[in-house]
């Protein structure tokens, strides 16, 4: 793919030289963001080329299945929003 579309797409892979920092996981802080990492995640796979073919449809079945997941809990009344 093109290097405008993503920036980050090299022929080797990089290391990062230091650890991120990240916050605890604690069901508060992360409940609704592993969710849209993995849209964003499915997303990129397909828009920048990452992964195997194979690993592309896993990574959008497992989104997809999220997104389902979460709307059924909300139209249950288990989420509050």
């Amino acid at each position: 793919m093109s290097a405008a579309r993503c920036p980050k797409a090299t022929a080797q892979p990089t290391v990062c030289a230091t650890a991120p920092t990240t916050a605890p996981r604690t069901a508060t802080s992360t409940h609704r963001t592993d969710g849209v990492a993995t849209v964003v995640g499915a997303v990129a796979g397909w828009w920048c080329g990452y992964w195997s073919l194979a690993g592309r449809v896993h990574q959008t079945v497992l989104a997809l299945l999220a997104v389902g997941f979460v709307w059924q809990l909300s139209a249950l009344g288990f989420l509050p929003w």
